[in-house]
């Protein structure tokens, strides 16, 4: 069992983040016409996912230069409004998928990327040189590739 580290209250159109104590930490407001659907507290990690009326999925991580800030950053989108979010919780996927399902019947899995926080830069053994997406009318076709 995992200790609750944040509390979330949405109310209408602002989202905000509490401590266990009941200190709100920080506020956001949402787009009147995107309101908030679903949420998802990160089992370990001072993280959140909200997803909308649009499709669209948002990632809040507490800042790194303000403990008391959380900042979002978009990490996917359905079709239709999301309707469901869950954080992969076992011992095989520690934490980092984040599983969403769609009101088009979709069910996405991602991988959720923590920001490196070391000084050093790692190792590269590769270099991401190109990103192409191929588009057409067929779903089946969509391909993307990494060079």
């Amino acid at each position: 069992m995992h200790e609750i580290k944040i509390l979330i209250c949405v109310l209408f159109t602002k989202l905000s983040f509490f401590t266990r104590e009941g200190l709100c930490l920080d506020s956001h407001f949402v787009p009147k016409d995107r309101p908030i659907t679903c949420l998802a507290i990160h089992p370990t990690e001072l993280a959140a996912a909200s997803g909308d009326k649009s499709g669209k999925i948002f990632v809040w991580r507490n800042s790194h230069d303000d403990p008391n800030r959380f900042v979002s950053s978009q990490m996917h989108w359905h079709s239709l409004p999301v309707r469901a979010l869950s954080w992969a919780n076992d011992v095989f996927s520690d934490s980092r998928y984040l599983f969403s399902g769609g009101e088009e019947g979709a069910i996405l899995k991602r991988e959720w990327w923590q920001i490196w926080e070391e000084e050093r830069v790692p190792n590269m053994q590769f270099v991401i040189q190109s990103y192409d997406t191929a588009f057409s009318k067929k779903e089946t076709a969509d391909f993307s590739a990494i060079t």
